[in-house]
């Protein structure tokens, strides 16, 4: 029997192709693409956060804080609410390894999964995405969030943003920008070029919700599937995982790059054979200070289900 994260689609910070086939719009039409561009990100072999963070089963979905201390993320370890809960850890410098996570609590947390977890810039507004088991939702998985006054307050009762970043369908692994005016996440919606696509709500100022939501288009999305994005911190990198033509694994990372944040994405670059595994690869987070690539894995040398891996990265050429 599968396990239930496989079966849960958007949800628990894992998408496989088999839970949104079928989902894709029909007819989306197939742009011409121009030639891929050389990856201008150089890196260093992953390493694996450890027993510290990861678990014997499933742990994955990172998610860092600006300062590059805390460390969001989703684990099924004993002391959670539901399968799949988002916990929080710390460390006291970005060269320092991770403490041992403490629970966010009822408050985010809840019998079922949550998933994906995107701190905001500020560190005081929380996305994630929940199975349709939470009540309150509007589809097959749904966008969350959760905010505080300060750092040092815990997170307040969660809310859901409603239309139009959440639909009938499934949406899931919500991404904030720096400035707050962009969420980027996936959804099987129609009106995309594939199973699973990147999608874009933004708004005006950060106190406002978010009104419009966009398709990235056939040049990011493919007719696969397109799921987990991060946007970076300085909004010129959208990493996300993908199983499209080039993918060397069951899912692969990749990264689509624009000149500033005004243009439009061009098309996406593999990460290639030093970060990307034969398995599944997921989450690709870029450190705040663009030296660490943070995802999930299943490939070998994990201790469980899923694994959270970082590999030291840098810009070249």
């Amino acid at each position: 029997m599968a396990h239930p994260k496989l079966a849960t689609v958007l949800v628990g910070a894992l998408v496989l192709t088999a839970g949104l086939a079928g989902c894709g719009a029909p007819g989306a039409t197939t742009a011409t693409r121009s030639p891929t561009p050389t990856l201008p990100f150089a890196f260093g072999a992953p390493t694996n956060l450890g027993p510290g963070i990861n678990t014997l089963g499933f742990d994955g979905g990172p998610s860092l804080s600006a300062d590059g201390l805390t460390l969001y993320y989703i684990s099924e370890r004993d002391g959670g609410s539901g399968g799949g809960d988002i916990w929080m850890a710390t460390r006291p410098t970005p060269s320092a390894s991770f403490a041992a996570p403490g629970n966010l609590g009822s408050t985010v947390n809840s019998p079922g999964d949550e998933g994906a977890p995107s701190i905001s810039h500020d560190g005081l507004s929380l996305y994630f995405d929940a199975d349709p088991s939470r009540p309150g939702g509007l589809g097959s998985g749904d966008i969350w969030l959760t905010t505080r006054a300060s750092v040092s307050a815990p997170f307040g009762v969660s809310s859901n943003p409603g239309d139009p970043v959440n639909s009938q369908y499934a949406d899931g692994f919500p991404s904030i920008s720096a400035d707050g005016l962009a969420l980027y996440f996936a959804s099987d919606r129609p009106g995309g070029s594939g199973d699973s696509d990147i999608w874009v709500a933004t708004r005006g100022t950060t106190a406002e919700p978010f009104s419009v939501v966009a398709n990235l288009g056939p040049v990011v999305n493919s007719a696969a599937t397109d799921v987990s994005p991060t946007i970076s911190a300085d909004g010129l990198a959208l990493f996300f995982a993908s199983d499209r033509s080039g993918t060397m694994g069951v899912l692969d990372l990749w990264v689509a790059l624009r000149p500033t944040t005004a243009s439009p994405f061009g098309p996406p670059i593999n990460l290639g054979p030093a970060v990307n595994s034969p398995a599944d690869d997921l989450r690709p987070t870029p450190s705040p200070d663009g030296s660490t690539l943070f995802f999930m894995s299943r490939r070998e040398g994990g201790l469980g289900f899923f694994d959270l891996w970082m590999a030291p990265m840098r810009r070249q050429g």
